[in-house]
Parts: C-alpha cells; sequence; structure tokens
C-alpha cells in the first residue's frame, strides 16, 4: 500500500466535512476530497499519537477541528502563492501542518524543539504525504538557517510583543508575521495599527480569533 492509499480509503466525518467547507468558503480556499481525507487522516494519526507523547488535551480529542483545524484555516486562505512559511513550536501541526494540507504551492518549514514531536511531524509528512513540509528539530534560537522567509507564523507559544521580535528575524523584506490571538488579545496588541491582514472569525462556544498580518518593512 502506498502512502496515498493510507488516507483515500479512510471515512469523512459529515458534520466535520460541513464544518470545514464552510471555513473554505469564507477564507477563498479551494476544497477537494483528497485535501477532506488528508484533514480526516491527520486527525487519526494525531489522536493515536497523543495517546502517547500528549499533543493536545485528551478532552479535545473529539473537537480537533473546533479547537485547532479551523482556527488554522484562515491562515491557509491568506498566505500567497509559492510563498516560504516558517511555524516556530508548530508542536501537534498547527498551524503549519494543516496550512499544508491546503496549500501545496507553500514551502512549510516546521520547528519543534521536543524530539517526540518532531517525530509525530514527520509521521505526519510521512502519512500524508506532505512533500513540501520540512521538519527540523530544534529551538528557534538555535536556528541556523541559509534562508528568509516570505511569512513566519507561531500559536500559543510566545507572547504577541515576543514572536513579533523573533519572528521579524526570519523574514525577508515585505515578508508577513503573522499572529494568531484570541480577541481581547488582539485588543491589548500594541502594533495592531500596522497590521496589512486581518482576519475575524469565531470558533466553538463562540471563542473569538483574529488573525493579523504585520509587514516586515524594516531590517
Amino acid at each position: 500500500m502506498n502512502r496515498k492509499q493510507v488516507y483515500e480509503g479512510m471515512s469523512l466525518n459529515i458534520v466535520r466535512k460541513t464544518k470545514i467547507e464552510e471555513q473554505c468558503i469564507r477564507f477563498n480556499l479551494s476544497i477537494s476530497l483528497e485535501t477532506l481525507q488528508k484533514i480526516e487522516c491527520f486527525i487519526q494519526v494525531a489522536t493515536k499519537w497523543n495517546k502517547r507523547i500528549n499533543l493536545f488535551s485528551r478532552k479535545e480529542e473529539n473537537v480537533l477541528v473546533e479547537r485547532h483545524i479551523l482556527d488554522c484555516m484562515p491562515l491557509a486562505g491568506l498566505l500567497k502563492k509559492k510563498g516560504k512559511l516558517i511555524d516556530v513550536g508548530s508542536g501537534g501541526g498547527f498551524p503549519g501542518a494543516i496550512v499544508g494540507c491546503f496549500r501545496n504551492d507553500v514551502e512549510i518549514t516546521l520547528v519543534e524543539p521536543l524530539k517526540k514531536r518532531a517525530a509525530f511531524l514527520r509521521e505526519v509528512k510521512r502519512v500524508l504525504s506532505l512533500s513540501q513540509l520540512k521538519i527540523i528539530e530544534n529551538t528557534v534560537e538555535e536556528l541556523q538557517l541559509d534562508e528568509n522567509f516570505t511569512d513566519c507564523v507561531s500559536r500559543a507559544v510566545f507572547k504577541p510583543e515576543e514572536w513579533h521580535d523573533i519572528g521579524y528575524k526570519l523574514l525577508k523584506q515585505q515578508g508577513i508575521i503573522w499572529f494568531m490571538l484570541s480577541k481581547e488579545q488582539a485588543e491589548k496588541f500594541n502594533k495592531m495599527e500596522r497590521a496589512k491582514e486581518i482576519a475575524f472569525y469565531s470558533l466553538d462556544e463562540g471563542r473569538e480569533r483574529v488573525l493579523i498580518g504585520i509587514e516586515k518593512t524594516y531590517s
């Protein structure tokens, strides 16, 4: 059995499928049966690994779409074509691996310092055939990169102001640093006036989220 066949045989949950399709429409993402099957396969792989290495709360295993996947999709919709994205502290694959399911035109580097989580990300790349993913097992402080990126993101790892300073160093000139924030975080964020991209959306239980993109205009 080849890698593609691993997920092609998976059944789709109708409720999940509908929620994902609705988010695709909202953020102008193309959707295919293959993409939906990759997401379903991701859920299966992540749930299996979560029992061993604690990728996320056990209580969230049945709501991965609502809590995490739908939260990652706006970024996939707003990235420019053929860009290079770096996701720092990718952990359970949020958002980088999910972006990869929707955007095979974007090169994605996932940075994860924990050995077991990096192994999980390599398994996701293998099983879902996400050839555009590159996994680096390291901390952002110890990264030695020979390239700069068009986009960078980090979800729930750093405080917004801290991530601003870290992410800027990873970007090309006119690259975009992305912030995935709660409404409360966004209201306190002191760089909102420099936002080039802003998307507002809601998740389960009325949780309001804000995706902010700030362009690098100086080195």
